[in-house]
């Protein structure tokens, strides 16, 4: 399983700030309750996060959200160069208590935040603009530092091409009882779960429910539970031994022939094919 990863913080700081030099980037899945920010220069290789892999070159900006497993992967340079990341945590509640009492500016960051369900990726323009910024976050001390951590912010929430990673059930737009349904689905899909009862759960019929999330969220509900447990057995196959019976089990799928058959459907390679990702790099 991935691993809880106690963030080096001494001081017990709100946030902190961590850069890395190095040849290469192991494979770690790990999460924490943190929102992590990290920038990564200079490398080449995988990226993972809460169940969606993909390749990342150069220039990477990412934010996770807090207790989503994730890790990055890169190999040695071939002309010998050090790798550089450079990463942010911070938890949210310390901003929504700024906000709260004296910085009301900071709430559009906050509600932006909570939107943010599992990682979010910043685009290519995006993130090499903001290289010289990071470059000032890492010499800045005191409120020059606070002050561009907050430029940053501004900066990230702005990026119309950003995209979410590990969200393929991010709504269009606000529905009540869609959340609801998701919320219950989110918490049940791991053991036998029906229409009915996630309808139930968001207080409308099954009919009104089934249109609901073909017009929010363009997916069945079969398709929905299928990419919950596609998500959580991503997540085994990656931090685990175990075998492909067991995750199948753990993930919520009824047999193991139906969770080949949708894990390939969904992902368009076998489950043993996925898990030998993270050694490819």
């Amino acid at each position: 399983m991935p691993f809880r990863e106690w963030i080096t913080n001494p001081r017990h700081q709100p946030w902190h700030y961590q850069q890395y030099i190095v040849p290469e980037i192991p494979f770690r899945v790990h999460y924490h309750p943190e929102y992590e920010l990290t920038f990564t220069r200079n490398a080449r290789g995988l990226r993972y996060v809460s169940g969606e892999m993909g390749s990342f070159d150069e220039v990477d900006l990412v934010l996770v959200a807090p207790n989503q497993p994730h890790s990055w992967q890169s190999s040695r340079n071939t002309d010998g160069s050090s790798q550089t990341l450079q990463i942010v945590f911070f938890n949210e509640y310390w901003l929504k208590t700024l906000a709260e009492q004296g910085l009301p500016e900071l709430r559009q960051i906050c509600s932006w935040l909570a939107r943010i369900r599992h990682g979010l990726l910043f685009s290519p323009v995006l993130s090499a603009s903001l290289v010289p910024l990071f470059a000032e976050l890492h010499e800045a001390r005191g409120l020059a530092r606070i002050n561009l951590l907050f430029s940053l912010f501004a900066a990230l929430q702005r990026d119309e091409g950003a995209r979410p990673l590990g969200d393929a059930l991010a709504p269009r737009a606000p529905e009540p009882r869609v959340e609801l349904a998701l919320a219950y689905l989110r918490s049940h899909y791991t053991r036998r779960v029906t229409l009915a009862e996630a309808a139930a759960a968001a207080h409308t019929s099954e009919a009104n429910l089934k249109r609901l999330l073909d017009e929010v969220l363009g997916r069945s509900f079969s398709a929905i539970l299928a990419q919950l447990r596609i998500t959580h057995a991503r997540n085994l196959l990656i931090s685990t031994t175990q075998s492909m019976d067991s995750i199948a089990s753990d993930s919520g799928f009824p047999s193991p022939s139906n969770f080949y058959r949708l894990f390939a459907l969904h992902t368009g390679m076998t489950p043993a094919a996925f898990r030998r990702l993270r050694d490819s790099v």
